[in-house]
């Protein structure tokens, strides 16, 4: 005696589903929800460590970190590729590290005093502060200051000015050195992980909706 076991296809769940995916699944598709993904990721993570980094000298705070989240935007380079950027200005000195020299000055002003941070030397009226053989090592404010005439060891008038310097505003270098941090970004698994949650919700949905159309109901439902 032999055995025979019949299928009876009543209802097709499986063309609708395919036809879901292989949608979601074409680049068109898929990249935007890939850079929206990763963008969000990356905002949250800047907007994070903004919060958590204050000043260190004390003033008004520029924010850079959020102004580097509202920054960040995605590319679709290719079927391939999706590029996300950060446009802030020197955010990728932070991230690597490396050394800064002055290009067009002949030293970089680096500020330390609270009302300095966030503005360039060039907003005040600054004065330099001379160290050891005339070397010029800080800008600080101006300060009331007298001319004082003497006679030298040759009998000639040598006039220079006396008293003491304002605050100091920023010291001058000629290079200045930052350590690579890569904490200011949100670490690659975490990025991709949130892309994959983001990819795997989108597909459901539009499985979901796409069995609901034909008639049929979504995986786990009553046949």
């Amino acid at each position: 005696m032999s055995v025979a076991t019949v299928i009876r296809i009543t209802k097709d769940t499986a063309t609708p589903m395919l036809a879901a995916a292989r949608e979601l699944m074409l680049p068109k598709r898929l990249n935007p929800i890939i850079g929206r993904s990763a963008v969000n990721v990356y905002r949250a993570h800047l907007f994070g460590v903004n919060e958590s980094r204050p000043n260190k000298l004390g003033g008004t705070r520029t924010n850079y970190y959020a102004t580097a989240a509202r920054s960040t935007h995605f590319t679709i380079l290719d079927d391939d590729t999706v590029l996300i950027s950060m446009s802030q200005v020197g955010l990728a000195l932070r991230f690597y590290g490396g050394t800064v020299k002055p290009k067009t000055a002949k030293f970089l002003t680096i500020p330390v005093n609270a009302k300095a941070h966030g503005h360039r030397a060039r907003e005040f009226d600054l004065e330099i502060v001379f160290g050891e053989g005339g070397r010029p090592i800080a800008l600080a404010t101006k300060s009331t200051r007298a001319t004082q005439v003497k006679q030298n060891s040759r009998g000639k008038n040598v006039t220079r000015q006396i008293g003491r310097h304002g605050e100091i505003m920023f010291l001058l270098v000629k290079s200045a050195t930052m350590k690579p941090d890569p904490t200011i970004l949100p670490y690659e698994r975490t990025v991709l992980n949130a892309v994959a949650a983001d990819v795997k919700e989108v597909f459901d949905r539009d499985i979901a909706r796409s069995l609901q159309g034909s008639g049929n109901p979504p995986a786990g439902g009553a046949s």
